[in-house]
């Protein structure tokens, strides 16, 4: 399917094997794998925005969090 309708799983896969490419090397694995450069940014942007929000806890992990948090 179209790569915007990839789960987070295969996201992430690509964005672990692209984190140490330099430009040219980025450019060649989206050509590689059908993707663009700018959707793998995208990707990114939200994975680290997703990690600082807490977003990747799931709800109730949420809670047990704010939970713990407020002992």
């Amino acid at each position: 399917g179209k790569p915007e309708n990839w789960d987070g799983e295969r996201k992430l896969l690509v964005l672990t094997e692209t984190a140490g490419l330099n430009e040219q090397e980025l450019s060649e694995y989206c050509r590689e794998n059908g993707l663009y450069v700018e959707q793998i940014e995208r990707w990114r942007e939200f994975a680290i925005a997703g990690t600082e929000s807490g977003s990747l806890l799931t709800k109730g992990q949420r809670q047990e969090w704010q939970r713990d948090k407020k002992r």
